[in-house]
């Protein structure tokens, strides 16, 4: 949820939505109503210190290596994210961009309160 934090109150003139911290707060209440918060391990940072050499990580991309650690830790293949590219090294790992043509609707459709409401991403 920290990534989806960081990529929502982004300014969108940096790859984020450039949503304000209310509707951040917003979004994430929305989406812990259907996923599942999976706990952090001594076992993920295990998996992440053999990931990092392995696919010869640097710079920022060690946070996603980490993502993908944590995924390996629970036995997750895929990964909603608008950057695909930053996982393509990982075989194992799909990674969908949540601007794929029903992916959000999906997700919209059982949320009762996004039905009623019609925002624009800056109002939220």
């Amino acid at each position: 949820m920290k990534e989806f934090w960081n990529a929502c109150t982004r300014p969108t003139d940096n790859n984020g939505l450039g949503i304000s911290v209310p509707g951040a707060e917003r979004h994430t209440r929305l989406l812990e109503r259907y996923l599942t918060v999976l706990q952090d391990s001594a076992l993920t940072y295990a998996a992440w210190r053999q990931l990092v050499p392995t696919h010869r990580v640097i710079g920022t991309k060690v946070h996603d290596a980490y993502l993908v650690a944590a995924m390996k830790t629970h036995g997750l293949t895929q990964i909603l994210t608008f950057n695909t590219s930053d996982f393509a090294r990982y075989d194992d790992i799909q990674s969908v961009d949540p601007r794929t043509p029903l992916i959000f609707p999906i997700l919209l459709a059982r949320a009762p309160a996004a039905r009623s409401e019609k925002r624009s991403p800056r109002e939220l």
